[in-house]
């Protein structure tokens, strides 16, 4: 309740009577400001207007108000949003970081990111190992034998009366395996063979016998055909292009993410330029307050409330300031600093109030659709699975395998004229035939088969899921941007008008026409107008970011192509070296929000 001073006057007295005795008593009170002793000599109220005279809310919304003589910095929320919610440029720190340094940062050390850009490499190297089971397989063997019989069997043997037959072999082959895509598998050897023995009906001794071979095998049915043994080539060569497509979908979360984290600080900073505003408005009012109280023209209540709107804004403050660290340390940690100085400050650019072109919604679905990554690699992934069908429709088939082989031998007491009679001699072998098996049933292929098929479907059904959430977020970011326009002009209207409204609140006070606690509402709600309309400026922001990382138009937005981000991010990243245990051990080391 405010002091006023009542004049000794009946309430059935008319009503100008009431007003000229409450006009003495004003004179009176400015009397007695006069004082000198401790007194605080105020400038003269301003002449509160009429009711009647009073602009209307659109004349307020297109005029800049006029604020009374006796506030305190009347124009410094005018000016803040003349400056997009920002600080002045004389006492504005210079900016060490702008929203493209932001991003460039974050592309190159952002640890989500890098650890993602280690995919491509590793799949290329699943298709190297698939490629190898086509690579020519070198194989040698070397073998000896011996045998020594207990006693001659017969004159067959060969050895006088009371020796044991024996005989020894040494034995070396070298040949070279190539599997066919076509499932096959061809093999070409050669080999030679020393044998020995004591007995005396054998003509050469040592036996040297040498042949060349080639044999095939190829399948028939079952594991026949490029579709089926060329598989995993093919697998890996789509787990090649999905982990590309991966990095790219990460490169541009990274863009969206950075710039938002970049602007969310910036918001923080403009937030707590805001409190800091309010606080010293709500000092100023708790030191008219106290001043008006030693000349009596407040009460004790008024001045109790002004120091609890202090306090408040006080309490704003403090959140704001722990916001403002927040932010930064989120941002800090997304460019990848694992160890920083938190006194080393980052200084972004101000918030900047934008008003972004909306595009046709048809044109972003389009768009969206055909440069959506999630949908480019589910594509992939349907992909493999067809392979997988493919594969386990060949494996329902009997396995019926073709064999035959071919080779020359030669033989001789020398191991050289040996090998020479092999090209040059009339010996020969060849063979070959079918092979025929499958299992009972087969319920385990078919089984597979079955389960392939059902793979393709709840794929393609999380494609359509895919694509579901795609155009519910696009449409969901399409029309906050629509609104976010829209409610930015209707915040700054507000702003405008709630502005006004505490002006005059305040010069309404001052000439004692008003009550302090009319003045801390109006105060109040000036105060939620303005973060209302900051909370407006950084939704629209958001908005539009998140509708370009959708339609896919956030690299041209920042001037990037594919094939310049490809050139980085595609590579293997600079190598990351996690915190030292002499770090760990020591804490004193690590980031300290004290030192902030």
């Amino acid at each position: 309740m405010r002091f006023v001073i009542q004049p000794l006057v009946n309430e059935s007295i008319a009503h100008p009577v009431k007003h000229l005795v409450s006009g003495l008593c004003l004179c009176l009170a400015s009397l007695c400001l006069t004082v000198p002793a401790r007194a605080v000599e105020p400038e003269e109220p301003p002449e509160v207007p009429l009711p009647e005279e009073a602009p209307t809310p659109l004349e307020e919304s297109l005029e800049v108000p006029q604020p009374a003589e006796n506030v305190i910095e009347p124009g410094k929320m005018e000016a803040l949003m003349e400056q997009n919610l920002g600080p002045e440029d004389d006492a504005q720190p210079d900016i060490n970081l702008l929203p493209q340094d932001a991003i460039d940062i974050a592309l190159q050390r952002n640890l989500g990111l890098a650890i993602v850009r280690y995919r491509p490499s590793i799949s290329a190297d699943g298709v190297i190992v698939a490629e190898s089971e086509y690579d020519p397989v070198l194989s040698s063997a070397a073998n000896a034998s011996g045998r020594l019989s207990p006693q001659a069997a017969s004159n067959l043997d060969g050895v006088a009366a009371g020796q044991q037959p024996q005989t020894t072999s040494q034995s070396g082959e070298f040949g070279i395996a190539q599997k066919l895509p076509t499932g096959g598998t061809l093999r070409a050897s050669t080999g030679i063979n020393r044998s020995t023995t004591n007995s005396n009906r054998t003509f050469l001794n040592p036996d040297y016998t040498s042949d060349a071979r080639l044999d095939v095998r190829q399948p028939l049915l079952k594991n026949f055909g490029a579709t089926v043994n060329l598989a995993d080539i093919a697998k890996a060569r789509l787990s090649l292009r999905q982990s590309r497509l991966e990095v790219r979908k990460e490169v541009l979360d990274v863009i969206a993410e950075a710039e938002i984290r970049y602007w969310s600080l910036a918001a923080a900073r403009a937030r707590k330029l805001l409190y800091d505003t309010n606080l010293t408005l709500s000092e100023s009012l708790l030191d008219e307050n106290k001043a008006r109280e030693r000349v009596g023209l407040a009460t004790r209540l008024e001045v109790l409330q002004a120091e609890a709107s202090l306090a408040a804004r006080s309490e704003d403050v403090i959140l704001a300031q722990q916001q403002v660290e927040n932010s930064e340390d989120r941002l800090r940690t997304f460019l990848g600093d694992l160890d920083y100085d938190p006194q080393d400050a980052l200084n972004v650019a101000p918030l900047p109030e934008i008003n972004p072109p909306v595009p046709n919604f048809r044109d972003s679905v389009r768009s969206a659709l055909a440069q959506d990554m999630d949908t480019q690699i589910q594509y992939e992934i349907i992909e493999k699975r067809r392979i997988d069908k493919q594969v386990a429709q060949n494996q329902t088939l009997p396995s019926l395998d073709l064999t035959a082989g071919v080779g020359l031998l030669g033989r001789d007491g020398e191991p050289t004229q040996s090998y020479e009679n092999t090209y040059t001699g009339s010996g020969y072998a060849w063979n070959t035939g079918l092979e025929l098996s499958f299992p009972w049933g087969m319920r385990a292929a078919r089984a597979e088969l079955n389960s392939t098929r059902l793979d393709i479907r709840r794929e393609e059904t999380r494609l359509a899921e895919i694509q579901q959430i795609l155009l519910l977020n696009l449409r969901e970011a399409w029309r906050a941007v629509v609104a976010g326009k829209e409610r930015t002009a209707t915040t700054r209207a507000s702003l405008v008008l709630n502005e006004e409204s505490f002006v005059r609140e305040r010069a309404r006070y001052d000439a004692g026409a008003s009550t302090f606690r009319n003045v801390l509402e109006a105060q109040r709600d000036f105060d939620e107008a303005k973060i209302r309309h900051l909370d407006a400026m950084v939704d629209l922001i958001r908005a539009t970011i998140r509708l370009s990382r959708l339609d896919g138009t956030i690299l041209e937005r920042h001037g990037f192509t594919w094939e310049e981000v490809d050139e980085t991010t595609q590579r293997l990243p600079d190598q990351v070296e996690p915190l030292a245990v002499e770090t760990l051990q020591n804490p004193s080391a690590l980031p300290n929000p004290e030192n902030g």
